[in-house]
C-alpha cells in the first residue's frame, strides 16, 4: 500500500527529508576525507620547508610555506562548508517537525541561504545543484541559485596566503627565515573608515541583542573555522561531556538569518553566531565579557558587605511591593522597631517606568539595591494580560504583536541582580494544625534559566516554540550553593531532583553539575531522585527528606516549592529569599491580594519570616531567633491569628500580639 501511495501522490514529507539528510551526511564524509588530506599533505610541506631552511634554500621553503597557508585556508572553509551542511540538516529536521502541524513542507530563507552558500564550493557545486532542485520542486526553496553565484574562490585565498608566508616561515624555522610584522598595510580609504563606523554600529546592535537573551536555536557540533561577521560567544564545556553531545540553545529575533559555526578549544567550545549574511559586516571580535551576560559566578553566594552607618545600623533596602504589600511591610517595620533590630529601612519603589521608549526598573530602585547589597520585597502585581498568539499575520502586522503584554517584575528583579538561587525553607509550626507536622526540608531553585529564559517565539500561526536553557555554570553555580547551605545549616545530605530520564541533555547537564560539585564535600550524603516521584512520596510522608537540601531546575523548583508550602499551611507561611553575587533580595512569595488590601486582613507572617532570613544572611542572628520565637509562639497559641490561618484577628491586632511576645521575651 506505502509503495501504491508513493507511486500516486510522491514520497512524503518525512521521506523527503530523510532522503536530503542522507545525501547530505554523505558530501559531509567527502569533505572529512579531503581535510583529512590536507592534514596530511601540510605535516609534509611542514617538514620539508624545515629542510629546506637548514639547507639555506630559501626560496623553495617560501613556496612550500606558502602552500602550508594555503592548506590551511582552504581547511577552513571546508570545515565551514561542512558545518553549513550541519545546519541545513538542522533546519530540515524543523520543517519536518512543523509539517505535521501544517500539513507541508514550509519555505526556508535560511535553507536557501545556506545552500546557496555551498554550490559555491567545488567539491559540493553538483550534489547541492541537485538538492536544491528537489527542495525548490517541495516548496521549500523558491528558486535555483543562479549560475553566477558559483564562483572560484582560489584567487581570494592565493592572495591571503601571500600575507601570512613570512608568519608561517618565521615559526617554522625558528624565526631564521621570515618576519613578524613586514606586511605593508594601506592608509584607509574615507570608504573604509565608512564601511569601519558601519560595521561599529551594526556589532553594538548585536551586543544589545545577544545582552537582552537573544531567541533562536544553535546546536553545537564538532568543526573548526569562522563564519565572516561572527560574534564570540565561549560556552564551557562540563568535564567528561561527549562534544558531540553537547548542546546550547538561542533563539533568533524575528527578521534575522542566524546559523552556526564552532571551533574547539578544550574545554570549551567558541559558537560564531552570524550577522544577517554569511558575508556580514562585523569585522573584528566582540570581547566576550563585552557581549555575553555572565550568569555564573566563583562565588557560591553574596556575602553581606554592609556598613552600619553613623546611627549604628544598616540601611536595608525596602519594596513595600503591591496590594497588601505596604500593610505587611508596615506590620514587619513595627516588630523590627520593637525588637531593636539596628536596621535603616530605605523604601523605594519598582514600579515601571517609562525610559528611552522602554519600561524599565527605576534606576533610583536598582541603585538602592546595589548600594545596600540586601532588600526586603512585598509582593508584586504583574497584570493578567496574556497575549494572543491567535492573531492575524494582519493584526501583528499593524502593531498587535504576539506575545505583547506585561513582563514579571519578580523575573526582571532577578536578571538585573543576578539573583541565581531561591532559597525556599519549608517546615512545620508546632501547635498550628496541619496535616503534617514534621516537615523540614529545604528547596534550592534555580533562578535564571530553565524554562523561565523568556526564549519563546510563534513559529508559525498556531505553532509556538518555548525553550528551556541550561547552562553548565548556572547548574554547577546553584548545586555548589546547595552544598554551602547544607553545610552551614547542619544538613547531611543533598538531593539534585530532575527529569533526566525525559530530558537527556538538558537535566543531563545539570545533574553532572551537580555530580561534579558534590566530590569536593565528601561529608555531604548526595542523591538524585525524579521530580515525580518526589511530589508522590512527600505528600505520602515528608518525614524523609526532613534531613537534606533539595536542588533542582527553575521550573521544577517553582512547582515543587509551591506544593511543599501547601504541606506547612500554605505561601502565608513560607519564607523565601534570592541569593546573588552582588546582592540578594528577601520576599513573600504570595500574591499581592488586591481583594483585601487595604482591609487590614493581611497576614503578615511570610514577610516577616523572609526578613528572618534576611537577618541571618546580615549575621544578625539573634534579632532573628527572639523574633522568630515570638511570631511562631502567637501562631501556634492560635488565639490572635489572621483569617487564613483559622483566626479572626486583623493585621495590626495580629502584629501587636507578636510585639507584646517580645515584650516577654
Amino acid at each position: 500500500m506505502q509503495s501504491i501511495n508513493r507511486f500516486l501522490y510522491g514520497p512524503t514529507p518525512e521521506e523527503r527529508v530523510r532522503a536530503w539528510q542522507n545525501k547530505l551526511r554523505q558530501e559531509g564524509r567527502v569533505l572529512d576525507r579531503e581535510m583529512r588530506q590536507l592534514d596530511v599533505e601540510t605535516n609534509k610541506a611542514r617538514q620539508t620547508v624545515k629542510q629546506h631552511a637548514k639547507r639555506g634554500d630559501v626560496k623553495s621553503a617560501r613556496i612550500l610555506a606558502r602552500e602550508v597557508v594555503r592548506s590551511a585556508k582552504q581547511k577552513d572553509k571546508l570545515s565551514v562548508s561542512k558545518a553549513r551542511l550541519g545546519s541545513i540538516s538542522t533546519q530540515l529536521t524543523q520543517q519536518l517537525a512543523m509539517a505535521k502541524v501544517t500539513g507541508s513542507l514550509q519555505k526556508s530563507t535560511e535553507i536557501m541561504k545556506l545552500s546557496n552558500n555551498l554550490v559555491k564550493l567545488p567539491q559540493l557545486s553538483q550534489a547541492m545543484r541537485e538538492i536544491s532542485m528537489e527542495m525548490t520542486k517541495a516548496g521549500i526553496m523558491e528558486e535555483m541559485m543562479d549560475d553566477t553565484l558559483i564562483l572560484d574562490e582560489d584567487e581570494e585565498i592565493e592572495e591571503e596566503a601571500d600575507g601570512e608566508v613570512d608568519k608561517v616561515l618565521f615559526e617554522l624555522t625558528d624565526g631564521k627565515l621570515g618576519q613578524i610584522g613586514t606586511v605593508e598595510t594601506q592608509p584607509p580609504t574615507l570608504q573604509d573608515q565608512l564601511d569601519d563606523e558601519e560595521a561599529d554600529r551594526e556589532m553594538e546592535k548585536y551586543r544589545e541583542q545577544l545582552n537582552g537573551l537573544l531567541s533562536g536555536v544553535y546546536l553545537i557540533t564538532q568543526g573548526t573555522g569562522c563564519l565572516n561577521g561572527a560574534l564570540h560567544v565561549t560556552i564551557r564545556l562540563p568535564p567528561g561531556v561527549d562534544s558531540g553531545l553537547f548542546l546550547v540553545l538561542f533563539v533568533p529575533y524575528p527578521g534575522f538569518s542566524f546559523s552556526y559555526d564552532t571551533t574547539l578549544h578544550p574545554p570549551s567550545y567558541t559558537v560564531m553566531l552570524v550577522s544577517r549574511s554569511f558575508a556580514g559586516v562585523a569585522h573584528r571580535a566582540v570581547p566576550l565579557s563585552q557581549s555575553l551576560r555572565r550568569y555564573a559566578s566563583a562565588a557560591p553566594t553574596a556575602a553581606f558587605a554592609g556598613q552600619k552607618g553613623s546611627d549604628g545600623k544598616y540601611t536595608v533596602t525596602l519594596i513595600p511591593g503591591d496590594g497588601i504589600g505596604p500593610e505587611i511591610s508596615e506590620s514587619v517595620k513595627a516588630i523590627y522597631s520593637a525588637a531593636n533590630v539596628p536596621i535603616s529601612w530605605e523604601e523605594v519603589s519598582v514600579t515601571p517606568i517609562l525610559k528611552g521608549g522602554k519600561t524599565v526598573i527605576p534606576d533610583v530602585a536598582i541603585q538602592s539595591v546595589r548600594k545596600n547589597t540586601v532588600a526586603l520585597k512585598g509582593p508584586l502585581a504583574t497584570p493578567s494580560q496574556y497575549p494572543d498568539i491567535r492573531l492575524t499575520r494582519a493584526q501583528t502586522d499593524n502593531g498587535d504583536a504576539v506575545g505583547k503584554g506585561h513582563i514579571s517584575l519578580n523575573l526582571t528583579l532577578r536578571r538585573t541582580f543576578n539573583l541565581f538561587a531561591n532559597v525556599r525553607p519549608c517546615a512545620s509550626i508546632k501547635g498550628f494544625k496541619t496535616p503534617y507536622d514534621d516537615v523540614n526540608t529545604v528547596l534550592i531553585r534555580e533562578n535564571t534559566e530553565g524554562e523561565y529564559s523568556g526564549i519563546e517565539h510563534e513559529v508559525v500561526d498556531g505553532v509556538v516554540q518555548s525553550i528551556k536553557l541550561i547552562t553548565w555554570e548556572a547548574s554547577e553555580r546553584v548545586a555548589r550553593y546547595a552544598f554551602h547551605h547544607a553545610q552551614a545549616s547542619g544538613r547531611k545530605r543533598v538531593t539534585a531532583v530532575h527529569k533526566a530520564n525525559i530530558m537527556k541533555m538538558s537535566d543531563g547537564m545539570f545533574l553532572s553539575a551537580c555530580r561534579q560539585v558534590a566530590k569536593d564535600f565528601p561529608g555531604i550524603t548526595y542523591d538524585e531522585d525524579l521530580l515525580d516521584r518526589v511530589c508522590l512520596q512527600i505528600t505520602q510522608n515528608p518525614l524523609p527528606y526532613a534531613d537534606r537540601v533539595m536542588v533542582m531546575p527553575n521550573l521544577y523548583g517553582d512547582i515543587l516549592s509551591d506544593m511543599c508550602a501547601g504541606l506547612i499551611g500554605g505561601l502565608g507561611l513560607t519564607p523565601s529569599g534570592n541569593i546573588g553575587r552582588d546582592a540578594s533580595i528577601f520576599e513573600a512569595v504570595h500574591g499581592s491580594a488586591p481583594d483585601i488590601a487595604g482591609k487590614g486582613l493581611a497576614n503578615p507572617t511570610a514577610l516577616l519570616l523572609s526578613s528572618l532570613m534576611m537577618l541571618r544572611h546580615m549575621n544578625l542572628n539573634d534579632y532573628a531567633s527572639k523574633i522568630e520565637k515570638a511570631a511562631l509562639t502567637t501562631i501556634a497559641e492560635g488565639k490572635t491569628i489572621t483569617g487564613d490561618l483559622g483566626g479572626k484577628s486583623s493585621t495590626k491586632e495580629y502584629t501587636a500580639a507578636i510585639i507584646e511576645k517580645l515584650g516577654k521575651a
